[in-house]
């Protein structure tokens, strides 16, 4: 079984939107594109780093997939709990023997710099890691802590 067929990562696609609000103040909204998609993330190569920083360009991973994945630079792959910026569009790369693959070069970046994705299942990021928010039993608890918290001080 080769490498190609059986990849060792899957990422989300999101689409970044820049939108003005009622004032006039610009935001991003993102929105996801695609879930599970395979793909195999690599740390950039010196010479690529280079490259790309000539051209004041940061890159930190290159993302390789077996066909087209359709991104640009308005996107975002979120993988591992990480988020990584696209800083070049997909272009194909021959240098995986028989194969073709499609190589993206990204930044790993903290997501304060992005909005998180609206979903059901509300997540929050840490250091730049998203982390899964504990369940509702927790939070109703500290939730009637701190109106009995409140009560006391108002009293």
């Amino acid at each position: 079984m080769s490498i190609l067929s059986n990849l060792p990562h899957t990422c989300k696609r999101l689409r970044r939107t820049r939108t003005l609000d009622q004032y006039g103040g610009a935001f991003d909204s993102i929105e996801v594109v695609g879930d599970d998609l395979s793909c195999w993330r690599q740390a950039a190569s010196d010479s690529e780093t280079i490259e790309f920083a000539k051209r004041g360009i940061s890159v930190t991973n290159k993302v390789y997939f077996t066909s087209d994945p359709a991104v640009d630079e308005s996107y975002v792959l979120q993988m591992d709990g990480y988020w990584y910026e696209v800083r070049s569009a997909a272009a194909p790369d021959a240098s995986v023997g028989l194969g073709v693959v499609w190589r993206v070069m990204c930044e790993r970046t903290t997501v304060g710099t992005t909005n998180l994705p609206q979903s059901s299942n509300p997540s929050e990021v840490v250091n730049g890691q998203l982390v899964e928010e504990e369940s509702s039993d927790s939070s109703s608890s500290s939730d009637s802590s701190s109106s009995s918290i409140s009560s006391s001080v108002s009293a």
